[in-house]
């Protein structure tokens, strides 16, 4: 498992380095060892591969909506190694982590992506899914976070 985390996490790193993020990246490849473990991962991740050479990565999760009233699933990052792009990973990665979710009765899949990253936007619109206007997404952390459960 600890050989799976590590390629995750190092294609992470790779796509904190090809994005301007909000946040400075802080996870360890033992973070994602642990998340990917157990009876209960909270995350789960499907690779790419290549005459063992890893080309992408997908990390997704299920979710529940309550107006659907089924789970869908969640796709936290997904990852495509520059020298791979244009040549059908990333829809293998994104069917991959729908048909695995859909066998456990997910009916729909969430993302966000960056405003700026119009060349993902692009794709996602390829693969069939569309931008909504109508929600916005929210975030806490650090101090915020820990302020929060305080007042609990």
């Amino acid at each position: 498992m600890m050989t799976d985390a590590a390629v995750v996490h190092s294609m992470i790193v790779q796509l904190a380095e090809s994005t301007p993020a909000a946040i400075e990246l802080c996870s360890t490849a033992t973070d994602f060892a642990t998340a990917l473990s157990g009876d209960n991962p909270a995350i789960h991740a499907l690779i790419a591969e290549h005459d063992n050479v890893s080309l992408g990565v997908v990390i997704f999760y299920l979710t529940y909506s309550t107006w659907y009233g089924a789970p869908g699933v969640y796709v936290q990052d997904i990852f495509v190694a520059e020298e791979s792009r244009g040549a059908g990973v990333g829809r293998k990665l994104l069917a991959g982590a729908v048909k695995w979710a859909a066998a456990r009765g997910a009916t729909h899949m969430k993302l966000s992506v960056d405003r700026d990253n119009t060349t993902a936007q692009s794709f996602y619109e390829r693969c069939g899914m569309f931008h909504r206007d109508d929600e916005m997404m929210y975030m806490i952390a650090g101090e915020a976070f820990s302020n929060l459960v305080a007042d609990v």
